[in-house]
């Protein structure tokens, strides 16, 4: 099978079947060899004893001797035969190793077309992450201008109502101050009147006096006089029994000057709480009414829609195809404590005993300003980690393939803790045994879709050599999948990728990850 960024599967047949021939040819010489020696022998002890026999036979003393001479001589003859046994073998050797070079030669052109195409494969996979990521910018940027636009809308709204409470409390103002001047007027009348017709001091001061009373019960029961002023009501009190003790002393010009002056002292404060009062209501109105809008732009994003994106192709898929995703679910639970501080603060304002001062109802209307803002980052947030979660899960699948190509099997894939949000854990296991974990985690980067990767290797059994040999596979097909250079990878991705030392067996266990237990994970970045 060969296509873009694939590999020559017939590459591998012919390299097998050369390393079958030789393993072949060198089994049948050494027999050939065993078989020579064996033959030999027994061909020349045949002879030797028909000849024996026939001597014996005849009863020539003489060939009877001279085949015990050659018996004697046999073991010398035998270590000049294991002699010319061995060099023949040592030239065999020799042989055998300018088959093995040339099978060496074969091996390194064979791995340099495996290089050649796994390189191929990486640039084919880098243009479709590219696109991918192009694709992405674009919906981003699209987004991010609606809800600036919807952010815009929400404040000029806010502008204009709030000029439309501020015109009304201006308006309002001005008749209350206006009210105000003509019963001062009138009080003042009612004084002269007092000063003109009623020329008795007693007379006078009492008449003050009562009217003074009548004051102050009215502003102890219209007024928040103790949030507003604490203590000038009583201290007015106060003064006023000291003129009404005057007067019970008969000292009536004296209790008329404090009587007077009581009366100033109470329309003062009832006009400071009046203006306080009015204040403080429309600051509260105000604060109220950015809550609500903070409610509202909130639950505007309680949910948004997210495309199906097809990581692996070049485009997005049909983007009819629309997925409805929770926002306080891949937020982590940002998006709940944000409403249930502002329903928190709406509840306490809308209490008749509220008790919060201008300066705070100011802090809490900055908050929901805040709080405006922060519904379009939310959203945002959510969209990443959502497109994050898919590109983790596509990326661990290529990679799966590739290796199960390779000869691996898939032992699990998790998430840390359980969770979809967190870190994907591949485990693998290779043909000798050797186990490979790597994770795929999100990066908290804010509006940013990063990732960051672990590797983890662990093998008892192999010798340096074939661990370098695994090393170097194992970056390009790192390289090759997750975009990370081969060379800096060491350095890049702690925990195990050197392959030097064994990673931890928690590193493997996927009990231990989905209980996201300490150290069953880490971000390396």
């Amino acid at each position: 099978m060969s296509g873009e960024g694939g590999i020559e599967i017939p590459l591998m047949v012919i390299g097998g079947a050369v390393y079958l021939a030789y393993k072949g040819t060198e089994l049948a010489v050494r027999g050939a060899y065993a078989g020579i020696k064996g033959t030999a022998r027994m061909v020349q002890d045949a002879n030797i004893s028909r000849k024996l026999n026939q001597a014996v036979k005849n009863g020539d003393a003489d060939a009877v001797r001279r085949m015990q001479h050659y018996y004697q001589r046999r073991g010398l003859r035998d270590r000049d035969y294991d002699l010319l046994i061995r060099n023949a073998h040592e030239n065999f050797q020799q042989l055998l190793a300018g088959v093995e070079n040339t099978m060496r030669k074969d091996r390194r052109q064979f791995e340099q077309a495996i290089d050649k195409a796994r390189t191929a494969h990486h640039h084919f996979l880098q243009k479709r992450v590219d696109a991918f990521q192009n694709v992405l910018d674009q919906t981003e940027k699209t987004f991010s201008d609606n809800i600036a636009e919807v952010s815009q809308g929400i404040d000029r709204q806010f502008d204009q109502e709030r000029q439309a409470v501020e015109n009304a409390i201006s308006m309002q103002d001005q008749t209350f101050q206006t009210a105000m001047n003509q019963q001062q007027d009138q009080l003042q009348d009612q004084i002269n009147q007092f000063q003109t017709q009623i020329v008795d001091q007693q007379q006078s001061a009492a008449g003050l006096m009562n009217l003074v009373q009548d004051e102050i019960r009215f502003v102890d029961t219209h007024y928040r006089h103790d949030f507003f002023a604490p203590r000038a009501l009583a201290g007015i009190q106060q003064a006023s029994q000291m003129a009404v003790d005057t007067f019970n002393a008969g000292n009536f010009q004296a209790s008329l000057a404090a009587a007077q002056n009581r009366v100033v002292d109470i329309l003062q404060l009832k006009n400071r709480l009046e203006t306080m009062t009015q204040t403080w209501e429309t600051q509260r109105a105000m604060t109220l009414e950015t809550l609500h809008l903070a409610e509202s732009a909130l639950n505007a994003v309680k949910t948004i829609d997210v495309a199906e994106i097809d990581v692996g192709g070049q485009e997005i898929s049909d983007p009819q195809q629309i997925t409805t995703v929770e926002t306080d679910h891949w937020t982590k639970g940002e998006w709940k404590k944000n409403v249930d501080r502002i329903v928190s603060n709406k509840k306490h304002l809308e209490t008749d005993d509220c008790s919060l001062s201008i300066d705070e109802l100011a802090r809490l209307s900055e908050e929901a300003h805040q709080a405006i803002n922060q519904a379009s980052i939310l959203a945002t947030q959510a969209k990443l980690a959502v497109v994050g979660a898919s590109m983790r899960a596509h990326v661990q699948e290529t990679f799966a393939e590739q290796m199960i190509e390779a000869g691996y099997t898939i032992e699990d894939n998790v998430y840390a803790g359980n969770d979809d949000r967190n870190a994907n854990h591949l485990i693998l296991c290779g043909p000798n045994g050797e186990q490979l974990a790597i994770a795929l985690a999100p990066e908290e980067q804010m509006g940013i879709l990063s990732q960051s990767i672990e590797v983890n290797f662990h093998d008892e059994n192999i010798n340096a050599r074939e661990r370098e040999r695994i090393v170097q596979e194992m970056r390009q097909r790192l390289a090759g999948i997750y975009g990370l250079d081969p060379q800096s990878l060491p350095y890049t991705c702690k925990a195990g990728t050197d392959f030097s030392t064994n990673a931890a067996p928690h590193a493997f266990n996927p009990q231990t990850i989905k209980q996201n237990q300490p150290n069953a994970g880490r971000t390396i970045s």
